[in-house]
């Protein structure tokens, strides 16, 4: 039986930056992710804001009553993804999965379609108000030509 790590990784990383706490965030994700994979990525990030929201608040509760720092990080990262996991495994992941289960987008022409015209109308919006902030595939073309026309002088020489 093959399961999905995509969810897991998304668990790890919802876990990391919610918590703000580095290893012990991520360890806390991935305890989660294994236990509610079932979950699908809906899930997995769900989970995985439970998990960090909990390794926080375990870590501030062991720093509180002068826990040592390395109990803390294995108390916070081992107690907080286990309760979210098996918080995520019975009550999130079926509910997760039940709301994610829509048709696939290049399987139905009429969301294809809706995906298409918004894609569209969004992207007119954003070069009908001159949003400087959304640029990310002219940066990339722009940084590109720039790689061809050194490529080009280069030669010359």
């Amino acid at each position: 039986m093959q399961k999905n790590s995509i969810p897991i990784v998304i668990c790890a990383i919802a876990a990391k930056q919610v918590s703000g706490l580095d290893e012990v965030g991520v360890v806390a994700g991935i305890v989660a992710g294994i236990l509610a994979v079932d979950g699908g990525i809906l899930g997995g990030l769900i989970i995985g804001i439970l998990a960090g929201v909990l390794a926080y608040y375990i870590s501030v509760f062991c720093f509180r009553h002068n826990v040592p720092g390395t109990t803390v990080n294995i108390a916070s990262g081992g107690l907080g993804g286990l309760a979210a996991g098996l918080v995520g495994k019975f009550l999130i992941a079926p509910v997760a999965l039940w709301i994610g289960n829509y048709p696939f987008m290049f399987s139905n022409k009429i969301v294809f379609a809706g995906a298409l015209a918004s894609a569209t109308v969004g992207g007119a919006i954003v070069g009908l108000f001159n949003v400087k902030g959304t640029a990310y595939v002219r940066q990339c073309l722009l940084r590109l030509w720039q790689m061809k026309e050194k490529a080009r002088h280069l030669q010359w020489l």
